[in-house]
């Protein structure tokens, strides 16, 4: 039976959200071999989610334990989706008008384009990018006020 809504708190402001589009993206995506249901899978994105221990057995049914690439793909690709809401609403760009990308760790360079410059808010897309081939992505957008930039010069981080 195919589960077609699934709401999750991933944002964790008391909303949930329906999970099922992204984690249907996020399972056509991922390389690894694995025998979950997508009802299971909605479950464990809820447990990550939340902060819950997934048993070791439970991680053992993906190839090389990577469960991380599903549940944790979803959940950084809404609350990214929410990240850009907050950083483009027109309060907020009052006093924090720079929107920079923060290259994870280990980034792909699918994010080569972005970083070491402002962006503007019409080049922001979720994260992780659709051609995003990192396990787990960590890049994150940052908004830096007038301030920093216009009076103490700050410039956009280079990865690293």
């Amino acid at each position: 039976m195919m589960v077609e809504t699934y709401f999750v708190d991933v944002i964790c402001f008391g909303e949930s959200v329906d999970i099922m589009p992204t984690l249907q993206a996020a399972i056509e995506r991922c390389p690894y071999k694995h025998d979950f249901t997508v009802s299971e899978l909605a479950e464990l994105v809820e447990w990550t989610a939340g902060g819950k221990y997934i048993p070791v057995d439970t991680l053992d049914r993906i190839e090389g334990r990577n469960l991380g690439s599903i549940t944790g793909w979803v959940i950084q690709r809404i609350q990214s989706e929410q990240r850009i809401l907050q950083v483009i609403d027109p309060g907020v760009r009052k006093l924090r008008p720079y929107i920079e990308l923060l290259p994870g760790v280990h980034y792909c360079k699918a994010v080569e384009d972005y970083y070491g410059r402002w962006l503007q808010p019409k080049e922001l897309v979720p994260l992780p990018m659709e051609q995003c081939d990192c396990d787990r992505c960590s890049c994150q957008y940052h908004a830096q006020g007038r301030f920093d930039v216009e009076e103490r010069g700050a410039k956009p981080r280079d990865p690293g």
